[in-house]
C-alpha cells in the first residue's frame, strides 16, 4: 500500500482485521512510528491503564511528525482523528475477523505478542469474541459520522 505524503495515519476497525500487521508493514516501509494501542491501553496481566495516563502517553506520541496509530477503540479514533491526515478503515467480514483471532490464539497462546504490553499473554476470551462479533453493529455508524465530520481522507479495506 502506498500512503503517499501522509504522515499521521490512523488504522482502525474490527479486531482481527489485520490492523497490526498493516501498521507494522507501513511503519517499516515508510519510517513512521507504529503506535499499537494494546501497548498503551493495557498494563501487566490485562489490567487497564488509567484513562488519563493512557491519553497522556498517546498525546505525547501523536505530537510527533510521523506516526501510525492502530487499534479498535472508538474513543481513540474520536480524539485523534483531527491530528490525522489519513484514515485506513479495515472492514473485513465478521467471520473472517473471528477466524483470524482464533488462528492467532492457537498460534500464540500463552505468549506475549510484540504489539502487546508486557505480561499480556495471548488467551481465548469469549467476552472479547462477543465484542468483536458486535463491533460492526455497535461501532460502524459512529465511525462513519466521525470521519464525515472530520473531513479526513478515508481508505476502506
Amino acid at each position: 500500500m502506498n500512503i503517499g505524503n501522509h504522515s499521521r495515519i490512523i488504522i482502525c476497525g474490527i479486531s482481527g482485521a489485520g490492523k497490526t500487521t498493516l501498521a507494522r508493514n507501513l511503519s517499516r516501509k515508510h519510517g513512521h512510528k507504529a503506535l499499537h494501542l494494546d501497548q498503551y491501553f493495557w498494563l501487566d496481566n490485562w489490567t487497564k491503564r488509567p484513562g488519563d495516563e493512557f491519553f497522556n502517553l498517546l498525546d505525547q506520541e501523536t505530537d510527533e511528525e510521523k506516526w501510525i496509530l492502530e487499534g479498535a477503540l472508538l474513543k481513540v479514533v474520536r480524539r485523534y482523528v483531527s491530528k490525522s491526515d489519513l484514515i485506513i478503515w479495515m472492514r473485513p467480514n465478521r467471520m473472517v475477523a473471528i477466524y483470524r483471532i482464533l488462528k492467532r490464539v492457537v498460534t500464540n497462546y500463552g505468549k506475549v505478542r510484540e504489539e502487546f504490553a508486557p505480561g499480556c499473554y495471548e488467551k481465548l476470551d469469549i467476552a472479547f469474541l462477543r465484542w468483536v462479533w458486535n463491533y460492526p453493529k455497535n461501532k460502524n455508524a459512529e465511525l462513519e459520522k466521525i470521519f464525515r465530520e472530520a473531513g479526513v481522507k478515508v481508505i476502506i479495506m
